[in-house]
């Protein structure tokens, strides 16, 4: 990181161009598009045997209309079950409703407490209900925090183009705008992968640029003087990774490698091992600070 600090102007300047076209329009196209979110509309809470429990649903709204009611079980989608072991049919959630759009019609197996036979309905997908009130203004307010950190990342950078650290709180601001959830439905196919390819890499690389970050800054913590290549190393594992996957949703065209390699629902064998990797990132950057 120090060396790249260190690279002519010109070369840094073309990169932060770049990096800061492409922060911006991921950052954009996220807060027009999370006001597209297309759903059931109902809230659905997974259960551990992978099966969604409907929840919430209010009388005359379009869950209810379509046949859904709460405490109802969706065991498949299109015919597809989603407590399947195979990754094709495991996902089918996601695949028809997740990447649904609104008006798609889609087709729900249902099993009831009350009821020992399956049903089967149709439901149209709609638009996310915002909830009303406070809580609603509060959620419309938040959809609008990437605006935040993509003008202060962006100012520092263009500001001391020169500074490892305003680079380093670029990356940073970058891995917290793309954390929050992506519903790739909503998002033209021809961008998904590009989109998903940022969010995948700049997400991952998020720990290990708050881990670089606070045990260089303000001063060198006594961490890094005692072990100075230990930030380059943890993020360098972390860039592996982090580019790796970002390249298969973008090859994939969404979410869905990412999906498939760490899980949807629940964690897959792999995910544990960098979950708890991030979480050691994160506890090692608040211990250097402290």
């Amino acid at each position: 990181m120090r060396s790249f600090a260190t690279l002519p102007k010109p070369v840094l300047l073309i990169v932060a161009v770049l990096f800061g076209a492409a922060t911006t329009a991921y950052s954009l196209i996220w807060m027009i598009h999370i006001r597209h979110v297309a759903g059931l509309g109902s809230y659905v809470r997974w259960l551990p045997n992978h099966l969604a429990e409907v929840q919430g649903v209010e009388e005359q709204s379009a869950a209810w209309r379509s046949g859904l009611r709460s405490g109802d079980r969706i065991t498949a989608v299109n015919d597809e079950k989603l407590d399947s072991p195979s990754p094709f049919y495991g996902y089918s959630f996601y695949r028809w409703i997740i990447l649904g759009r609104i008006g798609d019609v889609v087709q729900l197996s249902i099993a009831r407490p009350d009821d020992r036979q399956e049903l089967t309905i149709k439901a149209v997908l709609v638009s996310y209900r915002r909830p009303p009130g406070i809580q609603g203004l509060a959620t419309r307010t938040m959809n609008f925090y990437p605006l935040l950190l993509l003008i202060v990342g962006m100012l520092v950078l263009a500001l001391r183009l020169q500074d490892r650290n305003a680079w380093l709180l670029a990356l940073l601001f970058s891995g917290f705008i793309s954390g929050a959830p992506l519903f790739e439905g909503s998002i033209s196919p021809h961008l998904r992968g590009p989109i998903a390819c940022y969010k995948a890499t700049y997400g991952s690389l998020a720990a290990s640029v708050f881990c670089y970050f606070l045990l260089t800054f303000p001063v060198p913590s006594p961490i890094d003087r005692r072990l100075p290549r230990l930030k380059a190393i943890l993020l360098f594992i972390s860039a592996c990774y982090s580019i790796c996957l970002g390249l298969a949703c973008l090859v994939g065209g969404g979410l869905y490698p990412s999906y498939l390699a760490v899980g949807w629902v629940s964690k897959k064998p792999l995910a544990w091992p960098i979950t708890f990797y991030e979480i050691g990132l994160y506890s090692l950057g608040f211990v250097s600070l402290i």
